[in-house]
């Protein structure tokens, strides 16, 4: 008798019931999500913060700057460090950075690398 109760003891051991891995299943994937959206809005909120850094930046150089003396942009125009321009596309902005071909300049809507000075 004692035989057979150790050789039943082990087909029970040796057959686990089948676990509910759905369960399991569906909780990472809530936490995968919840994960993906924090990082969503950490991302949003420091694009904001950039955004509203710029603006700043950009009203600071109107008024350093002025928008008396604005000059309409052209190729061929030579445009210096802290000049105002008036783009046909991109609108009222400010020189910020001037080398012999190019000019980096500061518009409402982000800063745009400008060619200048051709012949």
């Amino acid at each position: 008798m004692s035989d057979d109760s150790a050789g039943s003891s082990t087909d029970k051991a040796k057959t686990k019931k089948p676990r509910n891995t759905a369960g399991l299943v569906a909780a990472a994937e809530k936490r995968r999500v919840a994960a993906a959206e924090r990082k969503a809005e950490t991302a949003a909120r420091k694009e904001a913060e950039v955004r509203a850094d710029y603006a700043r930046q950009y009203e600071s150089l109107k008024t350093q700057i002025g928008t008396n003396g604005v000059q309409p942009y052209g190729m061929k125009t030579n445009f210096q460090v802290a000049a105002a321009v008036q783009h046909p596309t991109f609108g009222l902005g400010f020189v910020t950075v001037s080398t012999a071909d190019r000019i980096e300049v500061a518009f409402e809507s982000g800063v745009r690398q400008l060619i200048h000075n051709r012949p």
